[in-house]
């Protein structure tokens, strides 16, 4: 999101766009490697003097530069949609343990990683017994147990009165043997709670089930995998969430493969979910094998696997950023910004954007809301560094990161 004012400077090319076509000053080509989980700069980070020779003091008077302003993290409110159908009481794959235990397990520890301003909810689905329903639809406590969920709050330190009830309400919940599954009304009751946080948030969803829904809203249905639900009125739903500013993750566990048990492929639709939600993973496909959720049915080792994508998720949510209101006389230009790290060694970088929906290196904007987000091992490298300093450069086309 750049600045100009009414009189807008011409271009030279001396920005950060080198040459001005959108990035290949230096060949769109990171030119900076190290590890970026111990604070060393990550291949997507260019250090400014083969952009400059005169490095960030030069770059910040050049002519396209409209404005240098600070950012600030925005706090993240995160919705947990998790599905604990009796399926979850099988075995994970390269465990002796349950899906349901794995689970709990890798969902508390990433939220043990979350930023003491972020805000954590939980809903949890189907916990209570639920019976065949085809007169119509019914009220929502028919077929969900809302006293067992956590409201949102913010999370706060390591001993906090709501990370010990998030604990406490994993602790307690067990996989329901006696009940189907109502995907839609447990992600509608998600998001009424979410909608009513502030927009100046960054708000999202994760949803991770096992399998097809098998009530549609209202409680309807038989709660049977031999019949499941259409789920796009679920798909509806988290489009319009998208259109409100809200993005859904989406993991879909063991067993939303199709199999005998558990009834048609569920892989399809979760990856329209996370496409529509706004979270589609790079190179992916609603049809695979590369689906655009996290897929952990193609995983020797669901424990791990499950580890990895709650990393991912997490580290997306470290490293949202806002920019302040633009000076007086100066107008946002959403195509014209770039991220500057200053590390506290000294030096320099700018970051590479990235234009896919999920990443793992550079920085990525998101259009509905004027956020900026620092993808997954370039937010560790940050955050690793507390003493380095993030800018933003508005006026100047961005470095964009090579197609993969």
């Amino acid at each position: 999101m750049g600045c100009s004012s009414s009189s807008d400077d011409d271009d030279d090319g001396s920005g950060a766009s080198g040459s001005g076509d959108n990035g290949s000053g230096t060949g769109s080509e990171p030119g900076a490697g190290g590890a970026g989980s111990d604070g060393q700069p990550t291949q997507d980070m260019v250090p400014i003097e083969e952009v400059i020779p005169g490095g960030l003091a030069e770059l910040r008077e050049s002519a396209c530069v409209g404005e240098s302003v600070e950012t600030e993290l925005v706090p993240v409110v995160l919705q947990l949609i998790v599905d604990v159908s009796g399926s979850m009481n099988a075995v994970a794959p390269g465990s002796n343990d349950t899906k349901w235990n794995v689970t709990r397990t890798a969902l508390v520890a990433a939220m043990d990683g979350l930023r003491q301003d972020s805000s954590v909810g939980v809903t949890f689905y189907p916990n209570m017994a639920t019976e065949v329903n085809l007169e119509g639809p019914a009220s929502v406590d028919t077929c969900i147990n809302t006293s067992d969920n956590v409201p949102i709050d913010v999370l706060g330190p390591a001993d906090s009165a709501q990370r010990q009830a998030i604990r406490q309400a994993f602790e307690n919940a067990e996989a329901n043997d006696m009940a189907g599954t109502p995907t839609h009304d447990a992600y509608n009751i998600a998001l009424a709670e979410l909608s009513s946080m502030p927009v100046s948030v960054a708000r999202y969803m994760l949803l991770i089930t096992d399998g097809q829904p098998t009530f549609s809203e209202g409680c309807e249905g038989t709660g049977s995998t031999a019949y499941p639900v259409d789920p796009q009125p679920i798909l509806d739903a988290v489009s319009a969430a998208r259109d409100q500013g809200i993005r859904t993750f989406v993991i879909g566990s063991p067993g939303s493969e199709a199999t005998e048990t558990m009834g048609d492929d569920a892989r399809p639709w979760l990856s329209e979910a996370a496409r529509l939600g706004g979270t589609a993973l790079p190179g992916c496909s609603d049809t695979g094998p590369e689906y655009c959720h996290f897929d952990m049915t193609q995983e020797a080792d669901f424990a791990t696997a499950l580890s990895e994508a709650l990393l991912s998720i997490t580290a997306t949510l470290l490293c949202n950023y806002t920019i302040a209101a633009p000076p007086e006389g100066m107008e946002l230009d959403i195509e014209a910004v770039n991220v500057v790290y200053s590390a506290s060694d000294g030096g320099d970088y700018l970051l590479v954007q990235n234009e896919a929906e999920t990443c793992d290196l550079g920085w990525r904007l998101l259009p509905e809301t004027g956020e900026i987000v620092v993808c997954g091992s370039t937010c560790e490298a940050l955050q690793a560094d507390p003493g380095g300093r993030v800018e933003l450069l508005l006026g100047c086309l961005p470095f964009v990161a090579p197609v993969q």
